[in-house]
């Protein structure tokens, strides 16, 4: 009776972690309450349906019914949910070969009639507490912020067959162990192969999420690329519609002198059609003068204009002749991420403003950008480091990158700090000219 107990215990903790693995790698579909309701009784039927003498029809089991809670229950593909549940098989398997091998005959004939109620003890409340941590580590490595783990593709069916050769092996090292009386030397390199079998899951899985990872990064920084290239050629055709005002102005004279002939002739309709056409023209819209640098005038008038919309001041203090040396797809990169963030942070704030100055230090080859912004809370974390705001993280955080890869392009750096008595947040970005 006391031996049921404990086991009815080692079942409930072994629920209790893969649930806590769950909701921390997964997104639910259903509520705590739900939750509980079905994997508590699905381990009691693994309970009831467990056999002392067939380990590999529990361990099968085991994985049947940990995968079907999980891809019943969250958000994963059928793939992913099996993977998981393999890993949580893997694990828990090889936590018990190991805490077994390291304690003299504690599992030789465990499931007899004389079994010690205190082997049955020491084997759950080690082999438990090693499954959670290595559950929790797991957790900790890969699931800070529930990304799918798995990807489509032949890499996936490979890496599947990792944790599936790995439970074959517990199977032999579990049906030795409870077999055969085995000689200290003999458990201890079986502990030592569980803990190797272990190690070398989690190198294998880390190193695979360690590259998917940087594979992501990758694709979100061409992404951003592509997208800092897309804003300049913009940019560019803004320059282009700016020229052709000029032109339209420059041309206003034989523009006049076409309307006095057409009132020569006493063609009145003509002329009012004429004039509506250059008054509707783009080309007379109004034009405002920031700076005389021609791509960096187009960027921060568009943001004038989008901080105006917003209810948003935002000052500047452009010096003449301030950055000439920079392409215009650096320009881009640089002040539409300053001014984005900037922008991000004031409307969080609920009301603040912007302050934009440019100007050379004197007697260097250096220019100063200092950049003060509205934020309602310091954002720097407790490392120092700025992390981004946005919900998902890992195609987010690249604009502050962007920023000082192009100032440590121009042979420059870039500092930034938090001024807590005027809650705003300040830039400096020194630039050389190279």
């Amino acid at each position: 009776m006391q031996l049921a107990i404990i086991y009815i215990i080692i079942y409930l903790v072994e629920a209790f972690i893969l649930w806590h693995y769950c909701i921390n790698m997964f997104y639910p579909k259903a509520n705590r309450l739900t939750e509980w309701l079905c994997i508590i009784p699905l381990y009691i039927i693994l309970l009831l349906t467990s056999s002392q003498n067939y380990s590999y029809l529990n361990l099968f089991t085991f994985l049947l019914g940990n995968f079907l809670y999980i891809f019943i229950l969250f958000y994963s593909k059928w793939y992913v949910a099996f993977f998981h549940s393999a890993i949580a098989t893997c694990v828990m398997s090889l936590s018990e070969v190991l805490i077994a091998n390291l304690i003299p005959n504690l599992v030789y004939n465990f499931f007899g009639e004389n079994v010690w109620l205190k082997k049955a003890v020491i084997l759950a409340v080690f082999s438990k507490l090693l499954y959670f941590l290595l559950m929790q580590s797991i957790i900790h490595i890969w699931g800070a912020t529930k990304e799918r783990l798995l990807n489509t593709g032949k890499s996936t069916g490979l890496l599947l067959l990792i944790p599936f050769f790995s439970i074959w092996i517990v199977i032999t090292l579990m049906t030795l162990c409870i077999s055969i009386i085995l000689s200290r030397f003999l458990q201890i390199l079986i502990a030592i192969s569980a803990l190797l079998l272990l190690i070398i899951n989690f190198l294998v899985f880390s190193i695979y999420r360690y590259n998917q990872q940087k594979e992501a990064e990758y694709v979100a920084m061409r992404l951003q690329l592509q997208k800092e290239y897309d804003t300049a050629e913009y940019y560019k055709l803004l320059l282009e519609e700016d020229e052709a005002k000029s032109i339209l102005i420059h041309d206003i004279k034989k523009h006049l002198n076409s309307i006095a002939l057409l009132n020569e002739q006493g063609e009145p309709g003509k002329i009012d059609a004429y004039i509506g056409n250059l008054i509707s023209s783009s080309s007379l819209q109004t034009s405002v003068r920031i700076c005389d640098n021609d791509m960096l005038n187009a960027i921060l008038c568009r943001y004038v204009r989008n901080a105006a919309e917003k209810g948003i001041p935002l000052r500047t203090d452009i010096r003449s002749e301030c950055l000439t040396f920079m392409s215009d797809d650096d320009l881009t990169t640089m002040f539409c991420n300053l001014l984005d963030n900037a922008m991000d942070a004031v409307l969080l704030a609920g009301k603040g403003y912007i302050e934009l100055s440019i100007a050379p230090k004197e007697n260097t080859s250096f220019t100063i950008l200092t950049m003060i912004n509205t934020c309602r809370v310091n954002p720097f974390d407790a490392q120092g480091k700025l992390p981004t705001t946005k919900r998902n993280k890992l195609h987010h955080g690249y604009g502050m990158k962007s920023i000082t890869r192009i100032a440590g392009k121009y042979g420059g750096d870039m500092k930034s700090y938090y001024d807590e008595e005027s809650r705003t947040f300040h830039t400096i970005i020194m630039i050389k000219n190279l």
